[in-house]
């Protein structure tokens, strides 16, 4: 005769509280010594709920699709002042990388929304202290609050493991 295995599918929506890290911008002053830096602004972390469609086939996780991200509270930029130096580093933020692999070239490159291109940026991982320098060649990355640069896949491996997605950097240029 004929077998039949039941397969059950089911759909659930799921709310995950998320905390959205705020960035650290630095502004220059002429007025300061170039060792000096102040906190303008004392960065907090914002709060947002995230929404997911979760599919269960018989019991267990398959699946899981990002429905909607609704910030509670936004998060509040730190704001540095820093002395004007002669030269060398123009500026440095600190957030989340990711990585894609999707480059154009695989290697020392990266994504950011605003560096022009070329920029030459060294990105620390701040779990590990493991730093690789990349140069801007694309847009990205988009639509993630904290994430302020898109690594290729090998220049990520360079500081954190490709399976761990993210890592807490500090960009310089």
């Amino acid at each position: 005769g004929m077998r039949f295995q039941v397969v059950r599918i089911e759909y659930a929506v799921e709310t995950t509280p998320v905390t959205v890290p705020f960035e650290t911008l630095i502004q220059y002053s002429k007025a300061m010594d170039p060792s000096e830096t102040k906190i303008a602004t004392t960065g907090q972390m914002g709060t947002a709920m995230w929404t997911w469609r979760v599919t269960y086939r018989n019991g267990r996780e398959v699946g899981r699709v990002l429905l909607s991200e609704k910030v509670l509270t936004p998060p509040v930029d730190e704001v540095l002042l820093k002395g004007k130096p002669a030269s060398g580093a123009h500026g440095s933020q600190i957030g989340q990388a990711s990585w894609y692999d999707f480059c154009r070239i695989n290697g020392n490159y990266a994504a950011n929304l605003s560096l022009p291109f070329g920029t030459v940026v060294t990105v620390t991982n701040l779990d590990n202290g493991k730093t690789v320098t990349v140069v801007i060649n694309d847009r990205g990355p988009y639509g993630v609050p904290g994430r302020i640069i898109d690594l290729c896949d090998a220049a990520f491996s360079q500081i954190a493991p490709l399976s761990q997605g993210v890592a807490n950097v500090q960009i310089a240029w």
